[in-house]
């Protein structure tokens, strides 16, 4: 690691607004623009802000659960959301 490298507490104070900012967005854009019970993965991805890719890292370490339906990967909304309160972090 270089002296480049190092991070500042600016740099983690301006992550952390980032990643609130993110969270709030997902939380408030599902609460208004979801109905549907289940919702498919470019849905979620789109939702919380985050790649599919990411979508695939939390189905394989659990932290979002989800069915597979005829080769179709399905969240349930609600959980979606109880898991997001759960991980709500307040300042």
């Amino acid at each position: 690691m270089t002296t480049n490298d190092l991070l500042t507490k600016q740099d983690l104070a301006d992550f952390e607004k980032r990643v609130n900012d993110k969270l709030q967005q997902a939380l408030a854009y599902s609460e208004k623009a979801t109905t549907k019970k289940w919702l498919r993965s470019k849905e979620v991805a789109k939702m919380l802000g985050i790649s599919t890719s990411s979508l695939q890292n939390f189905r394989i370490n659990g932290t979002l659960p989800f069915i597979k339906l005829d080769g179709t990967i399905l969240y349930d909304y609600d959980e979606i959301m109880a898991v997001m309160k759960a991980n709500q972090v307040r300042a």
